[in-house]
């Protein structure tokens, strides 16, 4: 359990934000020319996936405590999450996105198959990395 969400939310979530790139890709392609297109937008549909992930925790939260304090739950929710981790999912995301562009190539950014795996994967290692730091406490409590 402890360890989890690093070996599945790493692949779920950057290959989940990597289809909005494809998205926008496809919906404006004269428009993603470059690997820093990739690298900005990426960062963009992180910092929008991180929202609706902080949200989703601080009404969780809410619960808490049988209810007692749901409106102090939830901000205690939040800005712990703020301050620790804000800027994983953006981060995690350019790189992701930047990849991407890489691998698929476009006018102005030749495709670099190798290049564009690797900084997928090394998005994918951080990502796993970070969530896992919170299994390794856990492995240590025992």
């Amino acid at each position: 359990m402890d360890w989890g969400a690093g070996l599945t939310a790493p692949f779920t979530e950057e290959i989940s934000k990597g289809i909005g790139l494809l998205l926008l890709i496809a919906l404006a392609p004269r428009l993603v020319r470059t690997a820093f297109d990739g690298f900005v937008l990426g960062a963009f549909i992180g910092l929008g996936f991180q929202i609706l992930e902080d949200t989703q925790y601080a009404l969780a939260s809410s619960a808490a405590q049988f209810g007692a304090n749901p409106v102090g739950n939830a901000m205690f929710t939040i800005v712990m999450r703020m301050t620790m981790g804000v800027a994983a999912h953006i981060l995690y995301s350019a790189v992701f996105g930047a990849g991407l562009v890489y691998f698929l190539g476009r006018l102005a950014e030749p495709r670099r198959r190798g290049r564009g795996l690797a900084l997928m994967a090394t998005a994918m290692l951080l990502h796993g990395v970070w969530d896992n730091i919170g299994g390794s406490r856990a492995e240590t409590r025992h």
